[in-house]
């Protein structure tokens, strides 16, 4: 597929995603009121953590390394295996300190039946594999997948989500999202590769580049909390009403 078209499937998927959210949002925000709303947004914000460090870098990994097998079904093949069975490892290990947390946490307790739904994005989300198809350049099955996902995800708030106390139906037509894109991807992505068991010592040269990785992004992501700080303490130090426009 050329990058014209790939860069025009991208470019209508991130439009209509914020077209999506335009009509629901306030819909959502009308119905569901402040507070609840926030128990979502905030139950949600706990998934994505765990969903990014069960995820440690596969998404970038996994892309570079799909495109480089180049047509090679074996290679292919082997590299899907190798990347997949290193992410459903990360995900066991996320999920045990996920439910552990759970269980353990005085804060959470009031939340247990959110969390524990928020649960099913984690695990489904290992299944999605987007990084196999944005590797393999299907910008055009991820594009009409996320539309009809979505569009489902559009019909089913307005038909279920009626007075303020459907929060939780609201999570979890969102968490059903996530698990029908797994559903979908993994049925679809047996068309294109064939999932082989691969033994440990095939999947170790792997953990070195998500190792620094993952240790790249913690730098980038503290050093841009930290310049706004540094920056605050200069002026407090010098007593001078200079602030600059920083990001925060």
């Amino acid at each position: 597929m050329g990058i014209k078209k790939n860069f025009l499937y991208s470019s209508f998927l991130t439009t209509s995603l914020y077209i999506f959210q335009f009509i629901t949002y306030p819909y959502v925000a009308r119905v569901l009121g402040v507070t609840n709303i926030g128990i979502c947004n905030y139950i949600q914000s706990v998934v994505q953590y765990f969903c990014l460090f069960s995820m440690l870098g596969i998404t970038t990994l996994g892309v570079r390394e799909i495109a480089k097998c180049n047509g090679d079904k074996l290679n292919l093949n082997q590299t899907f295996s190798q990347l997949f069975t290193l992410n459903a490892i990360f995900t066991a290990i996320v999920l045990a300190i996920y439910f552990l947390l759970i269980e353990t946490i005085p804060n959470f307790n009031q939340y247990k039946k959110l969390l524990y739904i928020g649960a099913t994005q984690i695990f489904f989300g290992t299944f999605a594999v987007e990084w196999l198809f944005r590797g393999l350049e299907e910008f055009k099955y991820i594009t009409i997948r996320t539309l009809f996902v979505r569009l489902i995800y559009v019909i089913s708030i307005f038909v279920f989500v009626r007075n303020s106390d459907d929060y939780t139906i609201y999570f979890l037509i969102y968490s059903a999202m996530i698990i029908a894109n797994g559903i979908i991807n993994w049925s679809h992505g047996k068309r294109f590769v064939i999932f082989l068991i691969q033994p440990i010592s095939l999947i170790r040269p792997y953990v070195k580049p998500l190792f620094f990785w993952v240790l790249k992004q913690f730098l980038l992501h503290y050093i841009r909390l930290l310049i706004p700080f540094i920056w605050e303490w200069y002026v407090v130090i010098h007593k001078s009403d200079f602030i600059p426009l920083l990001p925060k």
